[in-house]
C-alpha cells in the first residue's frame, strides 16, 4: 500500500540522516585529535556489524507479521534505516577487502549487488 511505502521511504531517510551525522562527527572528532571512539562490544566491530544487521533486518521482517497495524508500520520504517545502514555496512567491507585499490573493489562491488 502507499502507506507501506511511505514508511519505507521514511526509514530509508532517517538510516541516510544518521549515516551523514555520524560520519560527520567522526570526520570532526579526528581533526580535533581526539580520534573515534572504540566500538563497546566486538559484535558490534568489522564484519560482525552486518550479522547484527541482518538479525535486526529479520526482525524487522518478523515485526509485519503481526497484526498490529502500529507494531508493522514501526517495523517498516526501522526496515528501512536497517538497510540503508546494510547496504553501507556491505560498501565499508568491500573497501576493507580491496586494500585501497579501485579495479578491486569496482570488481567486488559488481559482484556483490
Amino acid at each position: 500500500s502507499a502507506w507501506a511505502g511511505l514508511a519505507q521511504m521514511a526509514g530509508d531517510i532517517l538510516g541516510a540522516v544518521m549515516i551523514a551525522a555520524a560520519t560527520k562527527a567522526s570526520k570532526a572528532a579526528s581533526t580535533i585529535g581526539g580520534g573515534v571512539l572504540p566500538t563497546p562490544c566486538c559484535f558490534l566491530r568489522k564484519p560482525y556489524h552486518l550479522v547484527a544487521l541482518l538479525g535486526m533486518y529479520c526482525a524487522c521482517h518478523l515485526g509485519l507479521t503481526v497484526s498490529s497495524l502500529h507494531v508493522a508500520v514501526t517495523s517498516q520504517v526501522l526496515m528501512g534505516t536497517v538497510y540503508v545502514f546494510f547496504v553501507q555496512g556491505v560498501k565499508e567491507m568491500n573497501m576493507l577487502y580491496a586494500f585501497g585499490d579501485a579495479r578491486t573493489f569496482i570488481r567486488i562491488q559488481y559482484v556483490s549487488e
